[in-house]
């Protein structure tokens, strides 16, 4: 053989090696990053940081770095070890000055200046991270305030805010219900009782497609809550649960439609 076909074999081989390991490598960095995603919504922190440590220490060029030494700093917070906590983000603002969890992590620092976190602080931080699209942290503030204010005035809604954060921003539909279950049971005298009833029912409907709890749930809602803003649209679901939503539309609407064009 001669040493150009050698060279190409050599070539070709050690090219099946680069790209066979490099989805691997991806995997294994995905996984690692998935799993203190778990141990971060469980509010299992010390997990949580021993995730993101192996994580920055085997891919320190991760893309997924920055938002890693974030969260370190954050699982810290929510450890109260308030020093830790502003070390490391500092070291986060020094490698990246512009980042976008820069605002939560100046906001957390400030917090831990006093060794104590307020309820009026966890309800703030929880704004902030909503309105900075950084929506995991808001999910973890409210349940700091739930754990440690139980008796606060605002607790059904905090539960309730929880619940639309999964369902909008996380996609979680079953924790979406869990919250809005947890909002009944425990808050059943609670103004957002019948809203959660309903959700429960809608995500049921339109995002798990379990049509018999959707229609159990329906019905809850119909005996429950009969003078309710929201059983017209309750009514309506039922007649249409499993059909296309937006073939009704255009069955309400079509006509509608025609006309308007006919007009013209």
């Amino acid at each position: 053989m001669s040493l150009t076909k050698i060279t190409s074999v050599v070539t070709v081989v050690v090219s099946l090696v680069i790209f066979s390991c490099g989805p691997e490598l991806a995997d294994k960095e995905y996984e690692l990053i998935e799993q203190a995603k778990v141990f971060e919504d469980e509010g299992d922190f010390k997990n949580t940081l021993k995730a993101y440590k192996k994580l920055l220490n085997k891919y320190p060029e991760s893309t997924y770095s920055h938002e890693a030494l974030f969260k370190i700093g954050s699982s810290y917070f929510y450890m109260n070890d308030f020093d830790e906590t502003s070390e490391t983000f500092r070291q986060q603002f020094n490698n990246n000055p512009s980042g976008k969890f820069d605002s939560v992590a100046r906001l957390m620092i400030e917090y831990g200046e006093d060794n104590k976190i307020t309820e009026e602080e966890l309800l703030t931080l929880a704004q902030i991270c909503e309105v900075g699209e950084v929506y995991e942290e808001a999910i973890k503030a409210c349940k700091r305030k739930l754990n440690d204010f139980p008796d606060s005035m605002t607790s059904d809604e905090t539960i309730e805010r929880i619940a639309f954060l999964y369902y909008n921003n996380i996609h979680d539909f079953k924790k979406a219900i869990v919250y809005h279950e947890r909002l009944i049971k425990d808050y059943p005298e609670s103004e957002f009782v019948s809203r959660a009833r309903f959700m429960i029912g809608f995500i049921y409907a339109n995002n798990l497609e379990n049509y018999e709890l959707a229609k159990q749930c329906y019905n809850e809602f119909l005996e429950l809550h009969p003078e309710s803003e929201l059983s017209e649209s309750v009514k309506w679901e039922l007649e249409h649960l499993g059909q296309d939503v937006n073939s009704q539309l255009d069955d309400l609407f079509g006509n509608e439609k025609s006309n308007d064009k006919s007009t013209k």
